[in-house]
Order: C-alpha cells, then sequence, then structure tokens
C-alpha cells in the first residue's frame, strides 16, 4: 500500500511537467496560429 502511493506520487511529480509543456505547445500553437 505504501508502495502504491510511493509510485503513484511519484509518476504524479514526473507528469506536471508534462503537461504544463504539452499545454504551453497548445497554447503557442493557437496564439502562433491565429
Amino acid at each position: 500500500r505504501i508502495a502504491t502511493v510511493v509510485i503513484g506520487g511519484v509518476m504524479a511529480v514526473e507528469a506536471v511537467p508534462m503537461v504544463l509543456s504539452a499545454m504551453g505547445f497548445t497554447a503557442a500553437g493557437i496564439a502562433s496560429s491565429s
């Protein structure tokens, strides 16, 4: 149970930059296309 929480936390921390970068690329794409 503890291992699952730790793994979930690590995955969440690693996913944050990916989501932010994806949102940043999307915002940049919309801004550049318009």
